[in-house]
């Protein structure tokens, strides 16, 4: 029976010290999915409505049948399509751009005041602890 006990220990100290890749990925796969769906909601990563487009990109925007009433920052939805999780070292994962022009697209939207590449807000960080707590026990009790 303590022989159980501590193995339990063990598999508990595991998970918790040395998440799997598996864990990491797929924790960085809902905070991908928390930031697209946040940001084509308007939101930034503080959850405030962005900044209005400029006068001047209203009409491009229009043209092309997009939503002008509420920033987005969604033309062809390649920008935030492009984020992708990568496990960078022990119990670290790292959201990133994928290609130079999705990167600068980025960029700009920071440079215009618009903060949406983090998750900050408590809600949200509650929920990715959610399910990084449902995968660590789901590796506990393998």
């Amino acid at each position: 029976m303590a022989s159980d006990l501590k193995k339990a220990f063990d598999a508990i100290n595991a998970a918790v010290t040395d998440a799997s890749t598996e864990t990491l990925t797929e924790v960085g796969q809902f905070a991908v999915a928390i930031i697209s769906l946040r940001t084509r909601k308007g939101l930034d990563a503080d959850r405030h409505d962005f900044k209005p487009y400029s006068k001047n990109y209203v009409p491009y925007r229009k043209r092309r049948g997009l939503r002008v009433d509420k920033v987005d920052l969604t033309v062809t939805g390649h920008m935030l399509g492009s984020i992708t999780p990568t496990v960078t070292g022990d119990n670290e994962v790292t959201l990133e751009f994928n290609g130079t022009k999705e990167i600068a697209k980025a960029i700009g939207n920071t440079n215009l005041g618009r903060d949406f590449f983090d998750v900050r807000a408590d809600e949200e960080l509650d929920a990715l602890a959610d399910i990084l707590g449902d995968k660590l026990v789901a590796e506990i009790l393998k």
